[in-house]
């Protein structure tokens, strides 16, 4: 019976330990002039410094941004 369960238990290990080693290890740059587009795009709303739901406006531009640098427009 344990022979049955050590198997995919390997399979497990295997991939994980492969998923852990090829992921990035620095976050990607975030584009300088996406964020300016970000900023004004809140501002111009009203949404600045904080969102509307009272988060701060500046971790969700980054977020935004390190996603797409077209998030708030081209």
């Amino acid at each position: 019976m344990k022979e049955i369960l050590l198997f995919p238990a390997l399979v497990w290990l295997i991939i994980a330990l492969v998923v852990v080693r090829t992921m990035p290890n620095e976050r990607p740059p975030v584009d300088p002039r996406c964020e300016e587009r970000g900023h004004a795009y809140h501002r111009n709303v009203g949404h600045w410094p904080h969102l509307a739901d009272g988060r701060p406006a500046e971790p969700e531009v980054r977020w935004r941004c390190r996603r797409s640098p077209f998030a708030y427009g081209r």
